[in-house]
């Protein structure tokens, strides 16, 4: 059956794919090349969070007129469990946990409840969420409130750090927006104008956005593999590419040096995955099975 696509949705979401691909080619380079190049300056960080705003906004826009969200949100939520899972093997201290696809996610699970709430309230829930994100900042630290389980709702426990991180608070807020703005749309989208778009530039943009979610889930390993094969070929040995061995590939290494030995792998497993993690792992699998019977639930409902 063939669907409409707005075009400035496409568009949107391909100029939010540049940006993140730029943003992480510039943080790899820097963290795993070695290449003088900061990341957290202001210019960086951005374009790094412009990105991440537009998917989410994009996110709310789009669930309002999904027919689907809950099914879409567990099928991110299972990719994002995933990359928690490899992110894990390979930065142990760092790994992502509640990243932008947990986010997106949770977020695309609950959009029914939001859904339902009359338009007007949405901007001022999204004001709240706004301000309950900056309090909770507040309450996060090395001497704040926090603890793993806390986590989706933005309290940070001490010495919590995580390359991918987007709390419910105050990013939920942005989500509602996009919800707002998508209601507005289909209140006047009669009225509104249909501009002509160059079929070439339409098409790229639309294949980005189609492909949005795969494009996001292999634009980091080739750019890494492509780093670690640029100093493999041209810096063989180096110490640049020493260190991302040994940052990308901990757990491999440990693993590999307690293989002969009885009863440590076990021992090296237990020490990676303490239980503080076990617990948030048991969070997300948790809101998978709700998302999963909210979704079999409205299915039942309309048949």
């Amino acid at each position: 059956m063939k669907t409409t696509r707005l075009w400035l949705i496409d568009r949107t979401r391909a100029g939010a794919i540049l940006l993140m691909i730029t943003y992480h080619l510039v943080y790899d380079l820097n963290r795993f090349a070695g290449v003088g190049i900061n990341y957290e300056s202001p210019v960086w960080y951005a374009i790094g969070k412009a990105s991440a705003l537009l998917f989410i906004f994009l996110s709310g826009f789009c669930s309002a007129l999904s027919r689907h969200p809950v099914r879409r949100g567990i099928r991110l939520l299972a990719y994002g469990l995933g990359i928690s899972a490899v992110t894990f093997l390979f930065l142990p201290a760092a790994y992502v946990r509640f990243g932008i696809l947990h986010f997106l996610a949770v977020a695309l699970i609950l959009s029914p409840l939001w859904q339902a709430l009359p338009q007007r309230l949405l901007p001022l829930l999204a004001l709240l969420a706004g301000l309950a994100g900056w309090k909770v900042a507040q309450l996060s630290g090395p001497t704040g409130l926090g603890a793993s389980f806390l986590l989706p709702l933005g309290l940070k426990y001490p010495g919590f750090d995580s390359i991918d991180y987007f709390p419910l608070l105050p990013y939920l807020g942005v989500t509602l927006l996009g919800i707002y703005a998508s209601k507005a749309y289909r209140k006047n989208r009669r009225s509104a104008p249909k501009p002509r778009v160059a079929e070439g530039s339409f098409s790229l943009s639309k294949t980005l956005s189609q492909h949005s979610l795969k494009i996001y889930l292999i634009h980091q390993p080739l750019i890494l593999g492509a780093l670690l094969a640029w100093r493999w070929i041209f810096a063989p040995g180096s110490k640049a590419l020493s260190s991302a061995h040994t940052r990308l590939f901990p757990v491999f290494f440990m693993l590999w040096q307690h293989a002969n030995t009885p009863g440590k792998i076990a021992g090296t497993l237990e020490t990676l995955l303490p239980g503080s993690h076990l617990l948030l792992l048991a969070e997300a699998l948790g809101l998978l099975l709700v998302g999963l019977f909210i979704y079999l639930r409205a299915r039942q409902t309309r048949e």
